[in-house]
């Protein structure tokens, strides 16, 4: 095998935390604990999130300035959070892959759509020409729209040509809904001429032709690893989210490894930790895809309603993740696992802090 990947995700909630307002002197500082902790835990890999909502955390000619930096998107940013975290884990050892949520442009919940974006967001024009799509109190590029991709595919070419970044990284978020009135617009262009797919179907063609473009702009410009992180559960890939797993893993050319969230107990009497592995990794058959594990730190010392007798394993256990990972071991494609996220491994509740430092001192011990 591989080097083993050791990784953890470091969200934007963490960012906002450790970013927002503050000088470039003291964003250093917080990430030079942050990396620490990470690389005493013996972990080689970050998942650090650069796009979160159609904004850039680093000067962009696709993308406005985050407003994660100063609180206000599309202001001038001070210094560059990227090549600064970039140096920081260089430094240390650790790879750093840029983790991209590719189509949200602003969730909902955040307060009103339009007054979040700023004047030179361009998708505010792409709303316009029909490939930004307002919905529910959020706002998402349009999958099915080609305008829409390929601002999103020549963004993520951007920062693999500009920062030495050790790969791209994609989560669970693809399409936003299911409601089919969505981008029924969109579904009818596609009809009109003849298109012979239903509206799932042709959604999950979408997806996976941007995927493949992804990838392919990844490689073009240096960069080797392009992967994507779905839902453990297939189902919610495919009738969800319209991320066609089966399709993306029965070929090479989609990504170069896949990390589900398998955030479920060893015993977890509707889908458990192994079923997942197994079905992914039955998946990737004989291709040279990597396979990873997703864990589940958040869960560690709190209550998992869904997960019957693994409900224990979740609030007593003392190896939960070691014995993921000696089971994720035993598949074929395996490459490494994934710690969700940066806040529930090192910086905990109180309540739950003895926990999850059990498990983490387990995980370090494991050979």
């Amino acid at each position: 095998m591989k080097q083993e990947t050791k990784a953890v995700w470091l969200p934007f909630m963490d960012l906002r935390d450790m970013l927002t307002g503050r000088s470039r002197e003291d964003f250093r500082d917080q990430v030079k604990a942050r990396f620490d902790a990470a690389a005493a835990q013996g972990l080689n890999r970050l998942f650090v999130h650069v796009r979160p909502f159609g904004d850039a955390l680093y000067p962009s000619q696709f993308f406005p300035t985050s407003h994660l930096i100063t609180g206000t998107e599309g202001d001038p940013a001070p210094f560059d959070p990227l090549e600064l975290m970039i140096e920081e884990a260089h430094g240390r050892g650790l790879a750093i892959e840029a983790w991209v949520n590719p189509f949200r442009v602003r969730a909902p919940g955040m307060a009103a759509v339009s007054a979040e974006l700023c004047r030179d967001n361009p998708a505010l024009a792409l709303r316009e020409m029909g490939d930004v799509i307002e919905y529910r109190g959020g706002l998402t590029y349009d999958p099915g729209s080609e305008r829409a991709r390929e601002r999103i595919v020549a963004g993520v070419r951007e920062i693999c040509e500009n920062y030495p970044v050790d790969g791209v990284h994609f989560d669970d978020y693809f399409y936003p809904t299911t409601d089919p009135d969505f981008d029924m617009d969109g579904f009818c262009r596609y009809k009109l001429p003849g298109g012979g797919l239903s509206q799932k179907a042709w959604r999950r063609q979408n997806v996976k032709l941007f995927l493949k473009e992804c990838r392919a702009a990844v490689h073009a410009a240096g960069c080797a690893r392009f992967g994507v992180s779905p839902k453990g559960f297939m189902e919610c890939n495919l009738e969800e989210e319209f991320l066609d797993v089966p399709g993306i893993l029965s070929k090479e050319g989609y990504v170069d490894y896949i990390c589900p969230q398998a955030y479920f107990a060893m015993t977890d009497e509707v889908w458990s930790f192994p079923a997942v592995m197994e079905e992914y990794d039955k998946l990737i058959g004989d291709r040279d895809i990597d396979l990873l594990a997703g864990l589940a730190v958040y869960k560690l010392g709190r209550r998992d309603l869904h997960a019957g007798p693994g409900n224990e394993e979740w609030l007593r256990g003392r190896e939960t993740l070691a014995n993921m990972v000696s089971c994720a071991r035993k598949t074929k494609h395996y490459a490494g696992y994934s710690l969700y996220n940066y806040q529930a491994s090192f910086l905990p509740r109180a309540d739950v802090a003895r926990r999850v430092g059990e498990e983490l001192a387990a995980l370090r011990a494991l050979r």
